[in-house]
């Protein structure tokens, strides 16, 4: 039988995993939202490409606000 401190940490480990998918699925849509502001901007909409880098400079810091906040 596992002891509750295995499961602990396997709990842990689970969890560690599950924020290191999150962080690299926030990076890839960072990254596709800049290849469309950039798309934007080269096809003459500078006006939505704006609007596009606003927000994402927002959800750039929340995420920042979000990993220095203590657990």
């Amino acid at each position: 039988m596992d002891s509750p401190t295995c499961n602990a940490d396997d709990r842990q480990r689970e969890l560690e995993l599950e924020i290191e998918r999150y962080r690299e699925a926030t990076a890839s849509a960072l990254g596709q939202l800049e290849w469309i502001i950039s798309y934007f901007l080269k096809i003459g909409k500078p006006e939505i490409a704006s609007v596009l880098n606003r927000n994402r400079k927002r959800i750039v810091e929340r995420v920042r606000d979000l990993e220095l906040r203590p657990d």
